[in-house]
């Protein structure tokens, strides 16, 4: 669940989602700012034998001080991290800036004036990995996933992946994985949110593979910048289009869908995976 201002707050926009019951209090542990409208929160389980049970995609309500609704923000760790059996389990959230959502704009003050702060937590949400009812691998499973992420629409789709990872002991993953993410010019691949732990996880995993596509105006990244580091992904400054969906799934069987980003994106691909996968293997996340 991403940090849209949409006039309804969150609790009530989501008042159909399934949720926990149980709140959990957390600590705003540190703080990192991946370019101008984006930080990430790393929060510190306070109750660390209990831990905070989530499925990869879910997001939390979250309760802070003197803002008496709730905000969504999508859970971006993974749930071994927030484990009771983890050393020091946290949840890990990638905020946009919104000074017009109350929640995110309290957490958006000057780090000083929040680290150490208690908050309070509770997990909810329907978009998970991996699909309920649906095995992985088998004649009839799933042996092949494509993830479409636009903008902050990655963060449901980056817990799903590093769980994916962490749950593959071997480097031949039973799952072809096929992650196309797109967002607007940077003015550096640094401020790309996620790009490295993508490059890190499609460098583990022999089976995944990214597809980065560059869009809008702006200041663009360099071509030197590009080579350097010797990037195993190539970055098309494009929209990616129905060619690229298809490229992407390759065979229809066993593949599964899951899809997340701006609402005219998400409609659009939804409805095109729909018609080529069957609809009832097209997952999303509508965060607006």
């Amino acid at each position: 669940m991403a940090n849209k201002n949409t006039g309804l707050p969150h609790e009530d926009r989501t008042a159909k989602e399934p949720r926990s019951g149980e709140l959990h209090p957390v600590i705003v542990d540190s703080i990192d700012q991946v370019n101008e409208t984006i930080k990430l929160f790393r929060l510190r389980v306070k109750v660390v034998e209990r831990g905070v049970n989530f499925l990869p995609g879910q997001w939390l309500d979250v309760y802070t001080p003197s803002t008496p609704k709730a905000g969504g923000f999508t859970i971006t760790s993974t749930p071994s991290q927030a484990s009771p059996h983890s050393p020091s389990p946290y949840l890990e959230l990638a905020v946009q800036k919104s000074p017009y959502n109350p929640p995110a704009a309290w957490l958006w003050q000057d780090p000083s004036t929040i680290l150490g702060q208690e908050l309070r937590v509770r997990v909810g949400g329907s978009f998970v990995w991996p699909p309920k009812g649906v095995e992985i691998g088998g004649e009839k499973g799933i042996d092949s996933v494509v993830f479409v992420a636009g903008g902050v629409g990655i963060n449901p789709l980056i817990s799903m992946l590093s769980h994916i990872r962490e749950e593959t002991q071997s480097p031949n993953n039973p799952l072809n994985i096929h992650f196309m993410y797109t967002t607007k010019s940077p003015n550096s691949l640094k401020e790309i949110l996620f790009l490295n732990r993508l490059i890190e996880i499609t460098k583990a995993l022999h089976n995944c593979k990214l597809h980065f596509f560059i869009t809008g105006c702006g200041t663009n990244v360099s071509e030197r910048e590009e080579n350097q580091g010797e990037l195993d992904f190539a970055i098309t400054r494009k929209r990616f289009n129905k060619a690229d969906l298809d490229s992407a799934i390759g065979k229809k069987e066993g593949t599964v869908c899951y899809v997340c980003g701006p609402p005219r994106m998400t409609d659009k691909v939804v409805e095109y995976l729909g018609g080529v996968v069957g609809r009832e293997r097209v997952f999303c996340e509508k965060w607006w």
